[in-house]
């Protein structure tokens, strides 16, 4: 039976064996040949890259090189890398987890799809595709994680974040100490003591106007 846009329930379950089996493949390519690796992670290494890259720019890091082909390293084979000229406590964080905003990318995606294509097998199973790639090229590598927890980072966004608790819990504190209780209910009764006044004042405008036409 058809959904209410169109989509029969077994394309998505389709969908989903197919989720499953290209996760499945891109383990299994592991295994193989770096040409047969760096071609089946192309997609992913780019979108992963371009998201550090991005936030280089947005976040003043001094991008300075980006590569998307196969670099041997020390333990092994690096897919992609992007490099930062500028890289500090504030910027290192947002930098290095960037990819972690394909997620957001692929809600949208689900969302509005079918709003752009037709609902179909064929667009059903490209939308499952098109999630696949996005969300397991979202997950931050262990060098994005290194670089995301250097030590004065964490100090960094740790004060924060301690810092908005702690202003938060003083607020909430000062707003009971008024007997408001949330910070929005002050706000609420005061507008609703003003309503009240406008209301009385709107019942004698509304006598007067009354009066007018029976005259």
């Amino acid at each position: 039976m058809d959904t209410a846009m169109g989509q029969h329930p077994l394309w998505h379950v389709c969908g989903l064996f197919l989720f499953i089996f290209l996760m499945g493949c891109t383990r299994r390519s592991r295994s193989a040949g770096i040409f047969t690796i760096a071609l089946w992670n192309l997609p992913g290494v780019f979108l992963h890259e371009s998201a550090h890259l991005l936030a280089g720019f947005i976040f003043c890091a001094g991008p300075v090189n980006i590569s998307f082909l196969p670099r041997k390293t020390g333990i092994g084979w690096r897919l992609g890398s992007t490099g930062f000229s500028r890289i500090n406590a504030v910027n290192a964080l947002p930098v290095a987890l960037a990819p972690l905003g394909l997620a957001p990318i692929a809600w949208l995606l689900a969302r509005h799809w079918f709003h752009w294509f037709r609902p179909s097998l064929g667009s059903t199973l490209a939308l499952y595709a098109a999630l696949f790639i996005l969300l397991y090229n979202a997950l931050p590598s262990r060098r994005d994680l290194r670089t995301a927890c250097n030590w004065k980072s964490v100090v960094l966004y740790s004060l924060l974040f301690a810092a908005l608790v702690w202003w938060r819990h003083e607020s909430f504190k000062r707003h009971d100490s008024l007997g408001c209780g949330h910070p929005d209910s002050c706000q609420v009764g005061a507008s609703e003591e003003k309503f009240d006044g406008s209301m009385s004042t709107g019942g004698t405008e509304e006598r007067f106007f009354k009066a007018d036409i029976l005259s």
